[in-house]
């Protein structure tokens, strides 16, 4: 279910920063060739050598026949919150779909 789409050097180094760092995600929703449905992941976080404010990309989830919240949530702790130290550091999850949501209430 999820894509491989950054180097593995890369991405160690991003959960290097992640099991040392709190941060937080950002999960979006989108449609690539063929009309497939994914969700990006990507990590918000202070990063420990430069002290600046990164945003990486971590996954791309694809929506298969199983997208149900639950099939969702178990992709994501799989892939990216499979350490310990990680999930500690996980402080806020943040998405589209909530914004959305936020401003269409506020309209009525």
């Amino acid at each position: 279910m999820t894509q491989k789409c950054i180097n593995l050097s890369i991405e160690a180094q991003i959960f290097e920063d992640l099991e040392v760092s709190s941060f937080s995600l950002l999960i979006d929703g989108g449609s690539g060739f063929y009309w497939t449905s994914y969700l990006t992941v990507c990590a918000k976080y202070i990063g420990k050598d430069s002290k600046e404010l990164k945003t990486k990309l971590l996954s791309l989830i694809e929506l298969g026949e199983n997208s149900t919240s639950e099939a969702l949530f178990n992709e994501i702790e799989k892939s990216i919150l499979k350490e310990n130290q990680i999930q500690r550091n996980l402080i806020a999850l943040a998405t589209q779909i909530w914004l959305d949501l936020r401003l269409a209430l506020e309209r009525n």
